[in-house]
Parts: structure tokens; C-alpha cells; sequence
């Protein structure tokens, strides 16, 4: 809002020679913009509004209620198909719901290689890593609720870790790019075909 902004941020702390996280909160900061001469200041730093061990590092994502002033939050859990889905209102942050969805995160991969996004309309939600391929929702931006999942195999599975989705401004199209390829969808009517 005018007033400030919250940050939300998810570090994950690692030790030398063990590829395991040892910490994955998901923490906010908040910034008052109505202090230091307008230039913002932060008055809140790293407050932690879930602090369990269960989550992946990637596919942290926001968008817009449906109300046009509050926000969804959603974060998958590591090895599971579950998506926990906060929100961010004038209370704060809190869990709303989660919900199980799909197949299983692969848990050696999912963590780092690859990206969820929600369409620019609000009304899907996808993401990809080479391991568990293209999975696509559609979302109810008033409820906070995933439906009608799609899945899609694209190309051949890349050796490599790193990948990313990414949707065209019209919501028409879904770009996927591995390291050795880029793809592009055409979402029609939702069917991935």
C-alpha cells in the first residue's frame, strides 16, 4: 500500500560439504514508507511466519486477491505434493489452507531446479523442473483454492538441474526453458495438447 511494504524472503542456510538446508523460514520484513524523509525504513526485519524445515527452496510465489487489496502466498513442502497457501492481509500473514496436488516433488531435484509462476490474469498457476516436468492449475484468486491440473512431458528430460516457466503477458502462452532448450505452449481453453 501507499504506507510501506511488506518483503517477503525465504534464505536457506547451507554448511560447507552438506548439500542439505539446515534452515528454511519463511520470514517478511516491512518497510514504512512514511518514515525517513519518504525514503522508507525498516521497521520489522526477518520475522518468521512459518518456521518448519519442510519446504522447497524454490517455487515461492504471490498474487493479488481477488479483492484487489490483500495477497495469496503459496510455497510447496519438500517431497510432497503439498502447496501451503497463506495470506496476507490487514491481520498479517497466516496459513489458510493446505492443499495436495499432483504427484510427489522429486525430492533430490525439485528444490532448485526450477520456477512456479502465476499467469498474468490470475486465473493459472504453473511450474516446471526437468524431473517432475510441466504441471499447470487453474486458481481462484477468491478462494485461494487450485483445480484442473494438467500435465504436460516437454521434450526430452535434460540432464541438467536448472529450468524455468514463464508466461506471456496475454496468458496465452507458457515459455519453458531447460539449459539446452526453449519451449513455448499454447495454453488453449486450459488444455495443454
Amino acid at each position: 500500500n501507499n504506507e510501506g511494504y511488506y518483503v517477503l524472503h525465504n534464505p536457506a542456510i547451507f554448511e560447507l560439504g552438506d548439500p542439505s538446508i539446515k534452515k528454511k523460514d519463511m520470514l517478511y520484513s516491512y518497510i514504512d514508507m512514511g518514515l525517513n524523509s519518504g525514503n522508507g525504513d525498516v521497521i520489522l526485519k526477518n520475522v518468521p511466519y512459518y518456521n518448519e524445515s519442510d519446504i522447497l527452496s524454490s517455487y515461492f510465489t504471490a498474487i493479488y486477491h481477488e479483492n484487489g487489496k490483500d495477497w495469496w502466498i503459496i510455497k510447496p513442502k519438500h517431497a510432497s505434493n503439498i502447496f501451503l497457501t497463506f495470506l496476507l492481509d490487514s491481520d498479517g500473514i497466516k496459513l489458510i489452507h493446505e492443499q495436495a496436488l499432483g504427484n510427489v516433488f522429486d525430492p533430490e531435484n525439485a528444490s532448485s531446479g526450477g520456477t512456479a509462476k502465476f499467469s498474468p490474469d490470475g486465473k493459472m498457476f504453473a511450474y516446471f523442473n526437468t524431473s517432475d516436468q510441466l504441471r499447470v492449475f487453474d486458481f481462484d484468486r477468491s478462494t485461494g483454492q487450485f483445480s484442473n491440473i494438467r500435465t504436460a512431458i516437454i521434450g526430452e528430460q535434460d540432464e541438467a538441474l536448472f529450468s524455468s516457466v514463464e508466461w506471456s503477458p496475454n496468458s496465452q502462452f507458457l515459455y519453458i526453458s531447460t539449459m539446452e532448450n526453449l519451449y513455448q505452449l499454447e495454453i488453449d481453453d486450459g488444455n495443454l495438447e
